[in-house]
């Protein structure tokens, strides 16, 4: 929630996408994904945004988490 602040406000906020996010996108198409998710904490994870399914999850967040990127190359 911080972070989405940040970024309405204008901020620079450059957000990679880890593991966990990863396995929760992929959960919406893979079943595979989906245990895997549950397997790594995603009862937590959706405990914490109040759902019990990865499709109730806030589409604000789930744009975010779409949005992270995998990796970021600075030139310094």
């Amino acid at each position: 929630d911080y972070i989405l602040r940040l970024k309405k406000l204008g901020v620079d906020v450059i957000c990679l996408r880890g593991n966990h996010e990863e396995m929760l996108l992929k959960s919406f198409t893979s079943e595979q994904y989906a245990r895997l998710f549950f397997h790594n904490g995603g009862d937590k994870t959706l405990n914490s945004f109040g759902v019990s399914k990865v499709e109730d999850i806030s589409e604000e967040y789930i744009d975010f988490f779409t949005s992270t990127r995998h990796y970021f190359i600075q030139d310094h």
